[in-house]
């Protein structure tokens, strides 16, 4: 999954089940080909759901019908443009059927494919077991900053990103109800391990501090000749400068012409 960082920092909110949409979709997504309004992507609930949540199919099926009528409806504002705009343009979920049909948006183009420099990607797979829409959330906001081992946030900022300015005025229903739950969640499902600190302003806790890394896998488990995200290859130090202002499918052709040409490149630490 490859999202322009506008929309890692754009305010929005939406269920979980939008949220594994959306990703489905994205991942579907070739970046070398142009991704036109008429390109359909068709998901299945076995793509969106883990197998012991598919022996209620009836209530897989009205989860995706109620989603489906979620996404249509819901828009986001990107910041620093002063525009809200829609993810798709139609979706549909046929009766029964087990599946869901949707076109995205021209508006939304920018912000998926030709991506100039600033981007953020992650395997959907490392995402599918939250069980919380604002552990996706979160997750991405790490995740975009991943390659610096940390970052301070005001909490106004997060509850803003997360569309929550007018709820949780109180600092620990906010920990509570959305913050631990999904550092929670991330440290246990994901391939990042976070861990988070308060930071005052004079007497006032005004910033959330986090920590965060790759987990390191067994040793019995390393495979290789997994192949590296853009953004890991971007970050290895060898391709900081070369890539550097590059659109993404550059990056990609880059990636492409150094897997034939040479050994697969080290993974980062």
């Amino acid at each position: 999954v490859t999202k322009a960082n506008e929309l890692i920092m754009a305010k929005y909110s939406r269920g979980l089940v939008e949220t594994r949409i959306i990703d489905a979709c994205i991942a579907q997504i070739d970046m070398e080909k142009d991704l036109t309004p008429e390109r359909i992507f068709e998901l299945k609930a076995t793509d969106l759901f883990d197998l012991h949540d598919l022996d209620n199919i009836t209530q897989v099926y009205e989860q995706l019908k109620v989603a489906a009528k979620n996404l249509i409806d819901q828009v986001l504002f990107i910041r620093g443009e002063g525009k809200w705009i829609n993810w798709f343009s139609s979706v549909q979920a046929p009766d029964n059927e087990g599946r869901i049909l949707v076109r995205f948006s021209v508006d939304i183009k920018p912000y998926l494919f030709a991506i100039e420099g600033n981007f953020t990607s992650y395997t959907h797979q490392h995402t599918l077991r939250f069980k919380g829409s604002y552990s996706h959330r979160i997750y991405e906001f790490i995740r975009q900053w991943l390659s610096f081992g940390n970052k301070d946030f005001s909490i106004e900022e997060l509850k803003d990103r997360l569309n929550l300015s007018d709820e949780y005025y109180r600092l620990d229903n906010l920990r509570k109800r959305v913050i631990d739950p999904a550092i929670e969640e991330i440290n246990e499902y994901s391939d990042l391990w976070v861990k988070y600190s308060q930071k005052k302003t004079g007497r006032k806790i005004t910033h959330l501090s986090f920590t965060f890394g790759l987990k390191k896998p067994a040793t019995k488990s390393i495979d290789k000749k997994k192949p590296l995200t853009p953004e890991q290859w971007c970050a290895l130090p060898k391709n900081r400068s070369k890539t550097s202002g590059k659109k993404l499918p550059e990056v990609l052709q880059m990636m492409s012409k150094e897997a034939n040409t040479s050994t697969p490149p080290d993974q980062p630490t």
